[in-house]
This record gives structure tokens, sequence and C-alpha cells, in this order.
């Protein structure tokens, strides 16, 4: 089980901003919360044991965000070029994402209502959009979103050339003290 915490104020600085999309931190510790609390999803039971190839524990928080940040620059791609979902690419969506069968159906239900259909829209958008640009394309696409991407420096920073957040580097003294102070 993934633990979050966080004093939340209406005048705390987003989580991100994706364009004009911004992304609360409230917004993101429900997301958080909702894998936390739904150990029936691969995804769930991998939180706590996320690494970088270096071996560098991942904060599932950031790793959610991240996930967070692709599916609104895919989605923006996806409302640009005039898409439409339709039930085939929901299912495949659906099927990509929980697999099939009874583990399947038990991984849906354990998110609060909606919140599975949202994650599955937002999932069939990107594939949309990959299938309608290509590979290629859309990997040039995501690349061109990520430069419009600013994330609050208490997840980290973006680096907008890997689309990947990298984690501020904690505590630090301050100066002339022992002590140590969050940035």
């Amino acid at each position: 089980m993934v633990a979050t915490s966080a004093a939340c104020a209406d005048d705390v600085a987003p989580a991100a901003r994706i364009g004009d999309r911004t992304i609360t931190t409230d917004e993101l510790l429900d997301e958080v919360a909702e894998w936390a609390d739904n150990d029936q999803t691969q995804r769930a039971q991998e939180l706590g044991a996320v690494t970088t190839p270096a071996g560098y524990a991942i904060d599932p928080v950031i790793s959610i965000l991240q996930d967070r940040i692709t599916f609104e620059i895919a989605g923006q791609a996806f409302d640009e070029l005039g898409l439409a979902l339709d039930d085939g690419l929901l299912a495949q969506a659906s099927t990509f994402f929980f697999g099939e069968g009874p583990q399947a159906e038990a991984a849906r239900a354990g998110f609060s209502e909606g919140y599975a259909d949202r994650y599955v829209e937002g999932l069939a958008r990107g594939i949309a959009v990959q299938t309608e640009l290509g590979e290629e394309d859309f990997a040039q696409m995501i690349l061109e979103g990520g430069r419009d991407v600013e994330v609050s420096s208490r997840y980290g920073e973006w680096d907008a050339s890997r689309l990947t957040i990298v984690a501020p580097a904690g505590p630090r003294a301050a100066p002339g003290s022992d002590a140590f102070v969050e940035l």
C-alpha cells in the first residue's frame, strides 16, 4: 500500500500544467489513492517496487503524475485531430490495461465508480492518436507536447527530452546549520 499525505490549500501550486490544463495536487493525490487502494491491479502491487535502470526507487506519486501528463498530451492531440472514441477502441484499451477474465473484473471493480472508465478513456485516446499518426509521429508529438509541461518543484523537475520527472534531491542542510529544510 502507498501512503500519501499532504496539506493542501486552494492556493498551493498545482502538481503540473500541460498547456492550458492544470492537474491539481488534490487530483493527483486522489489518483494515487485509487491505485493504492486497489490491490487487484498489477500496478498497485508494483508501485512500491518501481525503480530506475540504475536501481533507485521511483516515488509512485511521480510515476502516476508522469502517466497523467502523457495522457493529457495525447488527449490534446486527440481533440485537435477530431478523433472519436467507439466501443471497439474502448474495449481494446480496457483489455490492454486490465486483461480479461475474473482478474480483470476484480481490478476494475477495485476502483471507485467512474475512475476505471476515465482511465480507460484516457488510454483509448492515446491508442487512437498513435493509430492515426503512426508510431514514429506519435512519439514525436508526445515529445513536442512535453515541451509545454511544468511540474511543481514539490515533485521534481520536468525533463522534456525524456518525458520524465526528475525527483527532487530531498531535504538539504540549511546554510550554517545542522537542520534540514524542504525545498
